[in-house]
């Protein structure tokens, strides 16, 4: 909002709309209105002036020097900076040469450009004003210029604040490990973290203009579709999913997402993990177990192999030797007949030892290698 050049209010002046002079001694006719008094309009602009808290005051165009101020203005000079104001002051009266140099600035700005604003921040951390100047003008002559100056210290502290906020918020929400995202039921972006911009290899401008699940692996667009519907229905939930880079990159990652309102609006706030290293992880576990696998086979089948060849050897030697025993004693025995009955009776119980010696081998073999009965007989 621009401010307009103030004009002089007489009968001779340029504005479109002047009101009429009363002829001297006219009473007024009917639906004519006389002008007010000169007291009573100078008591009317002074009421005007004094009834704001906010800074009034003129300069004259040509010397600068103060034509008029409100008590508004005179009261915060001297209870903030000690200074007693009155007509016909200088800026140089009133400020430090440095500041004063600024203030001539603002003035020839307005004489030569016309009326504007600006908001100003006064010396020694007093505050902020917001200033806007307009030239006073007669007859197509600049007389003055016109300062109206309110107190934004407040508005600018809580600003201030608020920005201070914001951007405690951004660090915080930037120092995240991982991916951060708030986006409405639009799938509008609301606030990211640079992280998520990184990963994706898209600018600040360009995420504000995709959707959550652009950024999604085509074979996981549907399942994490359903999810985020999920969270506004049951108000949260998670995911994994592969995130692909513009450059085609795939990221692995852990997602959550919780609903929550703001202004109104529903909304899914939620983080993402990169999971590429226990992804990797799980692949080396399943390789290893793999690896543990193959190898209790093979020695499992190395052991039934040595199972193998000791049973064969038992039931090849020793199971042969016994046999040839066996016959050899039945031999003796009939070789002798009763002739040595000492010798006889020695020989028939060696040969009552051999048959449970077989028996046992053949238990052996089987205990080593239960395959092999049939082929032990």
């Amino acid at each position: 909002m621009q401010a307009h050049p103030a004009k002089v209010m007489t009968p001779n002046s340029t504005d479109p709309n002047p009101v009429p002079a009363a002829p001297a001694g006219a009473s007024g006719a009917a639906g004519e209105i006389a002008p007010a008094p000169r007291d009573l309009t100078h008591a009317f602009l002074s009421a005007l002036l004094e009834s704001t808290g906010d800074f009034v005051w003129s300069v004259d165009a040509k010397t600068l020097c103060l034509l008029t101020f409100n008590s508004a203005l005179r009261d915060y000079l001297k209870t903030s900076f000690g200074v007693e104001i009155h007509r016909g002051m200088t800026l140089e009266d009133i400020l430090p040469p440095d500041r004063a140099a600024v203030w001539h600035e603002f003035h020839r700005r307005v004489l030569n450009e016309g009326p504007f604003r600006v908001e100003f921040e006064l010396f020694g951390d007093a505050g902020f004003l917001e200033l806007a100047f307009s030239p006073i003008v007669q007859d197509g002559e600049i007389l003055g210029i016109s300062i109206f100056g309110k107190n934004i210290t407040e508005r600018k502290r809580a600003e201030a604040e608020i920005l201070k906020q914001k951007q405690f918020a951004e660090r915080m929400i930037n120092s995240l490990p991982g991916i951060f995202y708030l986006f409405d039921r639009e799938g509008r972006f609301v606030l990211w973290n640079e992280n998520l911009e990184t990963v994706t290899g898209y600018s600040t401008a360009e995420m504000a203009l995709r959707n959550p699940i652009d950024n999604v692996a085509d074979e996981h667009k549907e399942y994490v579709a359903q999810r985020i519907r999920l969270v506004f229905e049951n108000g949260s939930a998670d995911a994994e999913c592969a995130i692909i880079s513009r450059t085609g990159v795939r990221t692995p990652f852990y997602v959550n997402g919780r609903r929550l309102v703001i202004d109104g609006r529903e909304c899914v706030v939620g983080m993402g993990i990169d999971v590429t290293r226990r992804k990797k992880a799980e692949q080396q576990l399943e390789f290893t177990t793999s690896q543990l696998r193959a190898l209790t086979a093979r020695l499992q089948s190395a052991r039934e192999e040595e199972r193998t060849r000791i049973a064969r050897e038992i039931h090849d030697v020793l199971g042969q030797a016994l046999t040839g025993l066996k016959f050899d004693l039945a031999w003796l025995a009939k070789k002798m007949g009763g002739e040595h009955p000492v010798w006889t009776n020695k020989i028939g119980e060696m040969g009552k030892l051999v048959d449970p010696t077989i028996e046992r081998m053949r238990q052996l073999c089987t205990e080593l290698r239960p395959g092999l009965l049939d082929d032990l007989g």
